[in-house]
């Protein structure tokens, strides 16, 4: 077999019928054997059934996001990370991320702190991740921004990250916001409101605020 390993598997591909349920340690094997051809791992990868439960033990990362478009790869928050580290957010990982059917919690992970942060910072700008999902991630990280400064982030998502208290009420974010999102200023004025009296003075004084106030 090992000797004839890419015409063995077209004989294996021909006989499966679109279905292949191989043992874990099995399919981790196939998918990391150098001799095999790229295109008969994507057949392979197409026909998997089995359930892979860590990505980063496929060496070749050119082959996580059919993993993960194939849904054979097991929700975690160590494949989300993963995944991050080494093909960053295209449209396989976040498809990946929004059916995933488990509740994220990077607080528990072992991550070091700058690893998590720039996760936390590439979520935050990630128009194209479910409410539900985004909101989840982001709390669990415990991180938040007392100078905000991103552009472009849909009001659904801003909306959030004013709920949550990841965008703090500061003299800086009050600006900005009031500059750059102003669909969500009164919101954002609301939801902190004891805090926004106590940092509006002169400079920062909006007679607009006041009469919604």
């Amino acid at each position: 077999v090992n000797q004839n390993i890419n015409k063995y598997f077209d004989v294996i591909l021909k006989i499966s019928n679109g279905t292949i349920c191989d043992e874990e340690n099995v399919a981790v094997a196939v998918l990391n054997d150098t001799n095999l051809t790229t295109e008969r791992k994507q057949h392979y990868i197409s026909d998997l059934r089995t359930i892979i439960t860590s990505i980063k033990e496929i060496a070749d990362s050119s082959l996580w996001p059919s993993l993960l478009d194939a849904d054979i790869v097991q929700y975690s928050e160590y494949n989300i990370m993963d995944c991050f580290n080494a093909i960053k957010f295209n449209e396989s990982v976040i498809g990946y991320i929004n059916r995933c059917d488990i509740d994220l919690d990077f607080s528990k992970t072992e991550f070091d702190e700058e690893a998590k942060r720039k996760l936390f910072d590439s979520v935050v700008i990630c128009n194209d991740i479910n409410n539900s999902k985004y909101r989840q991630i982001l709390v669990s990280f415990k991180f938040s921004y007392d100078s905000f400064d991103i552009t472009e982030i849909s009001d659904d998502k801003i909306t959030i990250l004013i709920d949550t208290d990841i965008i703090r009420m500061t003299a800086d974010n009050l600006e900005f916001i009031r500059e750059n999102y102003p669909n969500q200023i009164f919101y954002y004025i609301h939801k902190s409101i004891e805090t926004y009296i106590d940092i509006v003075d002169e400079a920062l004084f909006s007679q607009e605020e006041l009469l919604e106030i």
